[in-house]
């Protein structure tokens, strides 16, 4: 209904604009979405074969999502939404404890007075993890 009333209001260049917007919108989302995927991946595991594991598994889905009915593709394209959603609310969770102190750290610094407050990972219970603040 959309390409048929835009071919009607803009004419009929509007349809194959609309589609080509679709692809490179699609394409975009599968290149974010696997470099999303990778990164995590890279970090949870540094063997391999995890990631060529992924890897094919990108491949396989976008075949199959390139040939399945529709209605199947964005069932699952909802259940794999509804896991990542699930998967970032437990990190969240689980890290919003250390996000408060970080909170709470840089408001004491700007009641100090301090223009530029700096992150000083001493503040937190735990070191693990802990590579991109390191004092100098």
């Amino acid at each position: 209904m959309v390409q048929q009333s835009l071919s009607q209001h803009l004419g009929p260049w509007a349809p194959s604009f609309l589609a080509g917007m679709i692809c490179l919108f699609a394409f975009s989302s599968i290149v974010g979405n696997y470099y999303y995927g990778e990164i995590n991946i890279g970090f949870i595991s540094k063997n391999y074969m995890t990631l060529m594991l992924f890897r094919v598994f990108v491949v396989g889905m976008v075949l199959f999502g390139s040939v399945a009915k529709v209605a199947l593709v964005w069932d699952l394209a909802d259940l794999f939404m509804a896991l990542m959603a699930i998967t970032n609310l437990v990190a969240i969770a689980i890290l919003g404890k250390y996000a408060y102190i970080a909170l709470h750290d840089y408001m004491d610094q700007k009641r100090a007075g301090i223009v530029e407050p700096e992150f000083d990972p001493a503040i937190l219970p735990s070191q693990r993890g802990i590579e991109v603040w390191k004092k100098e």
